[in-house]
């Protein structure tokens, strides 16, 4: 749920209202006009990190879970292959920026979603598939009965409550900085989609997606004859874990190599688009240049390989969760900007609504005129034909 609002934001206040500086800032000058620029860019820099924090922790975590599987499926010890993966991916990075948006980004997507299509339909084949569908019927059931506890579980009494801490809390804030730069990536590359197409490509979609996945991922893991040896890998961390259920699989060689391809597709995407938005936002420009590009590129494979040293996993969980967790409360902020530039669209073409459109915190005037603005009203994450395109 934290990209919707971050995608309707950006679409809705950069590209369909209007604005001089392509900035997370930008967004809060719905609210608060022009004052308090040092706050904005104060904002901005907050969001970079927050970026830089995830993407260089979800980098580093995969590399840690090539490195082992490198190691427990194909028996190769040596950090070099796993140094080496960072080195091909980055040459594969350097021909992505050069090819730009439609060319490069799109295709490697596609490719990696494909391949992973292929490893997990591999897994429920050749893996405990009866176990897997019962246990995903049955934890959906579960998951619905109780979604509101589970939302607002912290366990505060139990004697050992790491779990909410450890893992609610943490992708609470994993999904904040990432919900910064994939949010923004989808306003860019969502030109002309409504908001009811945005909501349902990323939420109703991927909901689903998420839900069959985690239901192949947690069958194949916790079904008898895997369960106990990935148990005792656990304790030698999560790495090694999917290291191990991956060695006692049927066929494992293969889904072992479909798997490397599979994080190697991911670490290629998620350079590609954190660094677009990245560039996007330093130069205010959302057709950046590849050169700076490849620089956040670098950087952030330099920091990626960096968290490849951290000891445990729980080290490389603070990263993001330190980093972005702050950023949550702006979440709230953009939400009621994204409501005041809809309702002014909505009465700059169809006239204006009953009732006071909102309570402006700003002695600016609320949106800027435009000479130009076309559409229906359930239109406009972002208008068909603002911006550049590569």
């Amino acid at each position: 749920m934290w990209y919707p609002p971050f995608a309707l934001a950006f679409g809705l206040i950069v590209y369909t209202r209007g604005t001089d500086d392509y900035k997370f800032s930008s967004m809060l000058k719905v609210i608060f006009g022009e004052k308090d620029r040092k706050v904005y860019w104060i904002v901005d820099l907050a969001a970079l990190i927050a970026i830089v924090g995830g993407v260089a922790a979800a980098i580093g975590f995969t590399g840690q879970v090539y490195a082992s599987l490198m190691s427990n499926v194909f028996g190769l010890e040596s950090s070099v292959y796993t140094y080496g993966l960072f080195v091909v991916v980055g040459l594969i990075f350097l021909g992505d920026v050069w090819l730009g948006l439609r060319k490069g980004i799109r295709n490697a997507s596609r490719i990696t979603i494909v391949l992973m299509i292929l490893s997990f339909g591999l897994v429920l084949v050749v893996g405990p598939t009866l176990f897997i569908l019962e246990i995903g019927l049955d934890a959906a059931g579960i998951w619905l009965s109780n979604m509101l506890r589970l939302s607002l579980y912290t366990a505060p009494t139990a004697a050992a409550a790491n779990w909410p801490q450890g893992w609610t809390s943490f992708w609470w804030a994993w999904w904040a900085a990432w919900g910064l730069f994939v949010g923004s990536f989808v306003a860019r590359v969502s030109k002309g989609r409504t908001i009811r197409e945005t909501f349902v490509f990323l939420v109703v979609i991927p909901g689903f997606l998420l839900w069959v996945l985690h239901s192949i991922i947690g069958g194949w893991v916790l079904a008898p004859g895997y369960i106990g040896p990935v148990t005792e890998a656990l304790s030698n961390g999560i790495p090694a874990a999917v290291a191990q259920a991956v060695a006692i699989t049927p066929f494992g060689w293969l889904l072992g190599i479909m798997l490397v391809l599979v994080i190697a597709g991911f670490v290629l995407t998620s350079l590609d688009s954190a660094v677009y938005i990245l560039s996007a936002i330093t130069l205010g420009n959302d057709t950046p240049n590849a050169r700076n590009r490849a620089w956040w590129g670098a950087l952030l494979s330099f920091l990626g390989i960096m968290t490849l040293e951290l000891p445990v996993f729980d080290a490389m969980q603070a990263f993001p969760t330190v980093l972005a967790l702050p950023f949550t409360a702006f979440i709230l902020l953009i939400a009621y900007a994204s409501y005041i530039t809809a309702r002014e669209y909505y009465a700059e073409n169809f006239g204006p609504m009953d009732g006071d459109p909102y309570v402006g915190l700003s002695d600016d005037e609320p949106s800027p005129s435009r000479e130009d603005t076309t559409g229906e009203v359930d239109r406009p994450v972002a208008e068909e034909g603002t911006g550049g395109d590569d």
